[in-house]
């Protein structure tokens, strides 16, 4: 018997007892939950106004996609009325190695499938291993058509079978409009916020992009979105730089703010974040999100081997945004439900 019919032989109602529809009920597995990156809490508070604009009255179930889920999680998630999954890097070649999704093959047994909002893939990689390809099955709505975040992870999904896809991109740059890209700056900010990343460390890399800061900018603002950004910006030199509370509400302060100030950094969704709020924005693209992002939607990047005189050069010359947002797509989504 293959994978996907034990699986599906095993079946929903073998481990939990019908229960009570709940109709007026929207699950969401919510990534912001117990994250120790801030950029979680961008994406799902980007979601959720989303999702409002089609479930003006439903009532939201909010469930931890970090910490994983409990029995009566599952139980309440499977009599809701659709169960989301939003955003962030869940999806990867070997599922049950997951470091961001704390999920596992009794779990999967046990959920009605999940219909995914904005997700995107791990990094770049091999093709999914065949355990993750059934999973992967199983897991996710046949039903529904999923959203995800780039075309790279619309390809990896449909080599799991999975072909009911649509490359909306992460819910983040849905109000990124072509009115709303007008009315963002061209010139160049009196004052910049920057950000660094933990996990992905190059201190070569991130001193030359501070020192280059340090010369364009006439105050320059650093905002710690993970854990340990702040431990490993003092491990650079930072003579001069305002360093932020370590919250979004002080981020979006200083970005609703009347300060002439505008975004460079590595961080994705700090950079994204500063778009929302009409601001001039260059990510340095680390890794496979920005640049994705940008060769779908043209999301205002930076590579890492143009820092130096050539991004310093960069950024004084006016610079337009122009986001290609796949709107018809996006409507087709959420038009679904």
């Amino acid at each position: 018997m293959t994978l996907d019919g034990m699986i599906a032989r095993l079946g929903v109602n073998k481990f939990l007892p019908s229960g009570q529809e709940m109709p007026n009920v929207i699950c969401r597995f919510d990534t912001g939950i117990s994250s120790l990156n801030l950029g979680d809490e961008i994406i799902n508070g980007s979601a959720e106004k989303q999702l409002r604009k089609v479930f003006s009255t439903e009532q939201f179930f909010n469930v931890s996609s970090h910490n994983g889920v409990s029995g009566k999680s599952i139980y309440l998630a499977n009599n809701c009325r659709l169960r989301l999954v939003c955003g962030s890097n869940l999806l990867r070649k070997n599922l049950l190695r997951s470091g961001n999704w704390n999920i596992s093959p009794l779990d999967i047994a046990r959920l009605t499938p999940l219909t995914l909002m904005g997700v995107g893939w791990f990094r770049y990689s091999s093709s999914p291993d065949f355990l993750t390809q059934a999973l992967y099955r199983q897991l996710l709505s046949s039903c529904y058509t999923h959203s995800v975040r780039d075309e790279y992870t619309k390809t990896k999904l449909g080599l799991c079978g999975v072909t009911k896809v649509l490359n909306t991109g992460c819910p983040t740059i849905w109000p990124l409009s072509p009115e709303h890209c007008q009315s963002i700056p061209r010139r160049i900010a009196e004052s910049v916020v920057f950000t660094l990343t933990d996990y992905s460390p190059n201190m070569v890399r991130d001193q030359a992009l501070i020192d280059v800061l340090k010369v364009t900018y006439k105050d320059i603002y650093f905002w710690p979105q993970g854990s340990g950004d702040l431990i490993y910006l003092t491990q650079l030199s930072t003579d001069g730089i305002k360093i932020l509370p370590a919250s979004l509400e002080s981020y979006d302060e200083l970005l609703a703010s009347d300060i002439d100030v505008e975004f460079v950094g590595t961080r994705l969704h700090a950079g994204i974040r500063a778009l929302q709020h009409h601001r001039r924005t260059q990510i340095v693209a680390i890794d496979n999100r920005a640049i994705e992002k940008h060769k779908d939607f043209n999301i205002p990047i930076i590579l890492p081997n143009q820092i130096g005189s050539e991004m310093k050069a960069g950024l004084r010359d006016p610079m337009s945004t122009d986001i290609r947002l796949p709107q018809k797509d996006i409507d087709l989504w959420l038009g679904q439900f």
